[in-house]
């Protein structure tokens, strides 16, 4: 008697699986994904979540690591947008936004250790447009600038920590061009001179701490022609390109999150 209860109890959980079963993954008559899906890693943790309706996705997917934690959660509307949050395997957020056609559109935010933020921006179809910024750990701005079709474009400031202007230009086509000014902690002019693309041009100018000049440095499209002082070295030459040079280089993790198109 025992055994035909078990055998009758296994039968029963064996047909609820099969249903179950059936409930998932199911193609309509045209072969397309309808209702419920999941797909999983060969490792047999699941890797997403979600619901289709003659082959589109609708409502909200959630996207795992191998591991099992939660990796992204998408939110699909019914105009065609999808709100997106990316995570980091500990749980915290990475970037949060929403796409258009598979591409970034409108306000991103990107997170960095412990939810500070790295950087905030608009897309226009994947492409960075408009202001920019930048973010220190402890959430004061290190720099703004501006986009347009991913270039950057017009006046760029950049900060120091207590938030007072450390540097200011322009961009043009996606190069620093024209007029550059740095700054010390003080407000004083530490150094002032002109790009060409990228690379120093024309008169540069060191200032010492009362305003006075300290010296002055011509270059031509990135050439030094003002031949080494008495009291320079090659060494001052390498220690003013490592200062000159994009100050504040921060990951601003274009291209590591992406869309996830595969539907497996």
């Amino acid at each position: 008697m025992k055994i035909l209860k078990l055998f009758l109890v296994l039968l029963f959980v064996s047909q609820q699986f099969m249903v179950n079963s059936q409930e998932i993954n199911k193609l309509n008559a045209q072969g397309h994904k309808e209702g419920e899906w999941k797909s999983y890693y060969s490792s047999g943790t699941l890797r997403y979540e979600g619901q289709f309706a003659d082959d589109k996705p609708f409502g909200v997917f959630k996207y795992y690591f191998q591991t099992g934690e939660l990796k992204t959660v998408l939110e699909h509307l019914a105009d065609g947008m999808v709100n997106a949050k990316h995570y980091y395997q500990n749980g915290e957020m990475m970037a949060e936004g929403a796409y258009k056609n598979q591409l970034k559109q409108g306000k991103w935010i990107t997170y960095g250790a412990n939810n500070s933020k790295v950087n905030e921006g608009n897309y226009i179809g994947g492409k960075k447009f408009e202001t920019w910024k930048i973010y220190y750990t402890n959430g004061q701005v290190a720099e703004e600038k501006s986009y347009k079709e991913d270039l950057e474009v017009g006046p760029f400031k950049k900060y120091f920590l207590n938030g007072k202007l450390k540097q200011e230009g322009i961009y043009e086509n996606g190069y620093k061009q024209g007029e550059t000014t740095f700054y010390n902690i003080d407000g004083s002019i530490e150094l002032k001179g002109s790009y060409y693309r990228d690379s120093h041009d024309g008169k540069w100018i060191y200032y010492n701490e009362d305003g006075s000049v300290l010296r002055e440095i011509e270059y031509k499209h990135g050439k030094r022609l003002t031949p080494l002082m008495d009291d320079e070295t090659p060494e001052d030459i390498e220690l003013f390109r490592d200062k000159v040079k994009d100050e504040l280089e921060y990951e601003d993790m274009q291209g590591t999150i992406k869309y996830d198109k595969s539907r497996k």
